[in-house]
């Protein structure tokens, strides 16, 4: 509970500090390019059963991190000092996982 009212007091102030920024949107007209980098994991877990074994239940967890990148790319149109329209696209090369799995006997 002294950890919850550390943080709340700390957030609170750096709420009463901080001011909101304005700029004029004509500096962010123009062209621009965005290359971005992101992971991903999944975990899956399983049980296998064998009534002719002698432990005839196994448990097992698998798991795996992928990573994958993106092409952004576009203008900035301005439209009053504080709106500016952006009309852009992205690239996101797709590929594909996939497991294996073999039956280890001991």
């Amino acid at each position: 509970m002294n950890i919850i009212k550390k943080f709340s007091a700390a957030l609170l102030g750096l709420v009463m500090i901080s001011t909101s920024a304005t700029a004029d949107s004509s500096n962010f007209a123009g062209p621009y390019i965005a290359v971005q980098a992101s992971a991903a994991g999944i975990e899956l877990d399983g049980t296998y059963n064998d009534p002719t074994e002698a432990k005839p239940k196994s448990d097992a967890t698998v798991g795996m991190v992928g990573t994958f990148a993106s092409v952004q790319a576009g203008y900035n149109f301005p439209i009053s000092s504080n709106v500016f329209v952006t009309l852009g696209g992205s690239f996101t090369p797709t590929g594909d996982a996939s497991f294996d799995a073999n039956i280890i006997k001991t």
